[in-house]
């Protein structure tokens, strides 16, 4: 029996110690997974980074005189990169102050739209300027026996007082000297005025051969002789000159318009003093009621 009991005990002892050595090899298997931590051997977690975020897209507002070239040379890019970015343009030469216009990642991938280059902006050729047109050269007439202001103006397209305006070596418009240069004026020729009065044409006088009796007051410059009152007429008809013609066609010394001394005397200075002596008598009776005639009306 004690031999029993004991052996029951030494298996007892046996399995209590199969089970402490297992606790044991449990607890090593313990201290083998589950590393006691220390103050100077602490497990730092590991970092976590942050993804940067994505930029966003750059967008362009369209301003006044913006073009998509230009547009695309500010972001380093090309215009017709431009163009496929923004499906909304029809036609990369023509955009609008106020659209948006996306500029593409370079890394974008943008669908292709056919579309030719804008086209060059035409720099208008430069007009040479037109060279000044040289000056007229002025046309002049010489006054010929028989001429007048008058039908020289009507050959010449002008009229007699642009001629008198354009000459100022004419004193008078109803005195011309055969040989004189008159000068013809432009029509556009801006000229000064130094038009006179036209004096009232002479009325015919009465035939030489049979005078008519004329009745005339006194004589208003009483005292004045007849060669003075001769001589003042002489001066403002003619300037003495028994060659001038006026406008009218009046010629000689005292500007007979009947066209009868032209023909009689010529330019014979005593022919035509004896030819207006005559006429002074048997119009006026004497020169000096011609001259009072002429203070009044300037013609006698």
């Amino acid at each position: 029996m004690r031999k029993i009991a004991f052996a029951a005990v030494a298996l007892a002892l046996l399995m209590s110690g199969a089970g402490i050595h297992m606790a044991s090899a449990q607890a090593t298997q313990h201290f083998k997974t589950k590393p006691i931590q220390t103050a100077n051997n602490i497990e730092q977690p590991a970092a976590v980074t942050t993804p940067a975020p994505a930029p966003g897209p750059v967008v362009v507002t369209v301003a006044h005189g913006d073009t998509l070239s230009g547009i695309a040379a500010d972001h380093s890019t090309t215009y017709m990169r431009l163009y496929d970015a923004n499906t909304f343009i029809n036609d990369p030469d023509l955009i609008f102050p106020g659209q948006q216009i996306r500029v593409p990642d370079a890394s974008e991938q943008v669908t292709g739209r056919t579309a030719s280059a804008p086209a060059p902006v035409a720099t208008p050729a430069l007009t040479p300027a037109p060279a000044p047109a040289p000056a007229p050269t002025p046309t002049t007439v010489t006054v010929q026996p028989g001429d007048t202001l008058g039908g020289i103006a009507q050959a010449t397209g002008t009229t007699a007082s642009r001629l008198f305006d354009a000459n100022p070596s004419l004193s008078s418009p109803n005195v011309l000297s055969v040989g004189q240069q008159l000068r013809i004026p432009s029509a556009d020729e801006q000229l000064p005025n130094r038009t006179v009065a036209n004096p009232a044409p002479a009325p015919a006088p009465a035939p030489v051969a049979s005078p008519a009796p004329v009745s005339r007051p006194a004589v208003v410059t009483s005292g004045t002789p007849d060669n003075a009152a001769k001589a003042y007429i002489y001066a403002h008809e003619s300037s003495n000159n028994p060659n001038a013609t006026n406008y009218l066609g009046c010629y000689g010394l005292g500007q007979d318009c009947s066209g009868k001394l032209r023909a009689l005397c010529g330019a014979d200075y005593a022919c035509q003093d004896r030819f207006f002596d005559q006429y002074a008598a048997s119009r006026y009776g004497g020169w000096a009621n011609a001259l009072a005639f002429w203070q009044s009306h300037h013609w006698w």
